[in-house]
């Protein structure tokens, strides 16, 4: 099978679709592998490097999508991509198709085999390719949340695991998943006082026997929700609802009365977060200033770009036959 992977052109992604590393266990399987000049460099592998490893280097994207059978990308397909994809051509990336209806539309009038990360399902019905992106968005959600919170950065001026006579900080996380679990561990490593919302007795379970007295659970009530939040230092938003929006946990009313001062707000987007729609792993971090309200936004596993494409290749080429199921979703596309 002839297998390209392209250049991302989506706005500060740095992630590709295929590592040196995937290039050479393709090639190694008897596939040719096409790879778009340029289209590691956000991960600092040259086109040498992808030489060595048994790839083609291609000086244009168009040329990938006419010669290759299946396109191996990170992101969804921006409009210059859709249009070049043809009937019974493989696609095979994050699509994310939720918040976006005119996405959807063009790749179903494209005719092409689109194969959605985000729901493909192993044997026992977890998301093995999503969950790469998962772990990695969870981490860095409380490596981001805590610089937040430090005063030159417009924060509360408190340090997540406090200090000998000083509080920790309060960490709340919303969804007790793969990025709910992952930045608990990372909370709790640094000695924050965690609470974990979910609405699952068994995950409820599950996580308080794993983390002992090092986090503390609760079900997601609307009380629980309000008092948590309202309470908190830093809140993470990880609500996952395969293949639809991610519902609105967080409500206006709870930011307002949040604590005040130079607050900072990250929610983190990793198969669906709060105050956001889609499954998108992305930040959100409020800050409110006194009368002043500031929005940065940023994809996780992006800024992490070398860490999330060698953890998402392995993710996707090393599943062993038999083990994907059919892809998960509830039939919903808003």
């Amino acid at each position: 099978m002839f297998v390209g992977t392209v250049k991302e052109v989506k706005n500060n992604e740095n992630r590709v679709g295929l590592t040196p590393e995937s290039v050479q266990e393709l090639v190694g399987h008897g596939h040719t592998v096409l790879v778009e000049t340029g289209a590691g460099g956000g991960i600092g592998a040259t086109d040498e490097v992808y030489r060595a490893a048994g790839g083609e280097i291609v000086e244009t994207a168009g040329e990938i999508f006419d010669r290759a059978e299946m396109i191996v990308k990170v992101k969804e397909p921006q409009p210059v991509e859709r249009a070049m994809l043809r009937d019974g051509q493989i696609l095979y990336t994050y699509l994310h198709l939720a918040p976006d209806p005119e996405q959807t539309r063009d790749l179903i009038r494209s005719n092409a085999v689109c194969i959605a990360y985000e729901t493909v399902t192993d044997a026992f019905g977890g998301l093995p390719l999503l969950k790469p992106m998962s772990q990695v968005a969870g981490r860095m959600s409380i490596q981001a949340g805590a610089g937040a919170l430090e005063t030159a950065k417009g924060g509360r001026g408190v340090l997540l695991g406090g200090v000998p006579g000083v509080l920790p900080a309060t960490v709340v996380i919303i969804g007790g998943g793969v990025v709910g679990f992952n930045a608990a561990q990372m909370a709790a490593g640094l000695g924050a006082d965690v609470t974990i919302l979910d609405r699952s007795p068994a995950v409820l379970e599950r996580l308080s026997t794993h983390f002992e007295a090092r986090a503390k659970t609760a079900f997601a009530s609307q009380a629980n929700l309000m008092n948590s939040v309202i309470a908190a230092d830093l809140v993470i938003g990880a609500v996952l609802v395969p293949g639809a929006e991610a519902p609105k946990m967080v409500t206006k009313d709870m930011l307002g009365q949040m604590k005040q001062g130079g607050q900072r707000r990250p929610s983190t987007w990793p198969m669906t977060p709060v105050l956001h729609r889609g499954s998108r792993l992305v930040v959100m971090i409020k800050c409110v200033t006194r009368r002043l309200l500031f929005l940065v936004r940023y994809r996780l596993p992006s800024a992490l770009w070398q860490v999330a494409s060698e953890r998402n290749g392995r993710g996707v080429f090393h599943l062993r036959e038999g083990e994907v199921g059919r892809p998960r979703c509830n039939g919903r596309v808003s």
